[in-house]
């Protein structure tokens, strides 16, 4: 099972990157989250990548580019050594004009079509209808970051990893951490994905048996994620993070 790392933006990006790396199998950059403007993702996972050799998902926001931009990113991605980026539409940005040139499923063509090499993630929100959850399915992402994935309860995950498996597409929870440090941040979430610190290695051991890989979050806690991932490689008893069965 693949362990994946939030990067919050915060300041010292590139240092938590490079230490978070000691442990986790790849790093998320999410792409100016709430509309908020925070470091450039795909400039981040290229700095990253090209540096460090860190295997590193970038997130692009549809609001924030036209038709004509995102293809030449996407021509520009097949020139890099990033291997997965996410595209979503994302939220309205604070200031300035949103795009709505694509969605979705049609950047992640262009994607395929222009950067073959690179797999493409869509997010799927379990709060949606199941006909909705499917219908992302069956756009035939290569994998997809799941959003509140208690909020159909374990049955609803059991029933998404028997959907996804029937469609070869791998699925990856974002799990939230709450600490004492970050709980005045994820008590305004209205979150299904939040999970006290205490409990992230119970919860990574029920979970990893559904799913590809979990994605760790913890907003404005990146310690916390270092203090996980010790953790849980002790549990895994001298394998590596990547290579523990939970």
């Amino acid at each position: 099972m693949e362990l994946v790392a939030e990067l919050d933006g915060g300041s010292g990006l590139e240092e938590w990157a490079v230490r978070l790396s000691r442990y986790y199998d790849w790093l998320d950059i999410p792409d100016s989250p709430m509309g908020k403007p925070g470091p450039h993702s795909l400039l981040a996972a290229c700095t990253l990548q090209a540096r460090h050799g860190l295997r590193v998902i970038p997130h692009v926001r549809l609001y924030d580019v036209t038709y004509t931009g995102f293809k030449a990113i996407a021509k520009t991605l097949a020139m890099t050594g990033i291997r997965r980026v996410v595209v979503l539409r994302g939220d309205p940005p604070r200031r300035g004009s949103r795009v709505e040139d694509l969605a979705p499923e049609e950047a992640m063509e262009i994607l395929r079509s222009k950067a073959p090499q690179v797999e493409v993630g869509l997010l799927l929100s379990m709060r949606k209808e199941w006909s909705m959850i499917e219908e992302r399915l069956d756009q035939g992402p290569d994998f997809v970051l799941v959003l509140h994935y208690r909020a159909k309860g374990w049955e609803g995950m059991e029933r998404l990893a028997r959907e996804a498996s029937r469609r070869d597409v791998k699925l990856i929870p974002y799990l939230v951490v709450t600490t004492r440090r970050n709980v005045s941040i994820t008590s305004r979430l209205g979150n299904h994905s939040l999970v006290d610190e205490s409990r992230v290695p119970e919860e990574a051991t029920r979970l990893g048996r559904l799913v590809e890989g979990i994605l760790f979050s913890a907003p404005g806690d990146l310690e916390a994620l270092w203090r996980i991932a010790e953790r849980l490689t002790s549990k895994a008893r001298g394998k590596t993070v990547g290579e523990a069965e939970y």
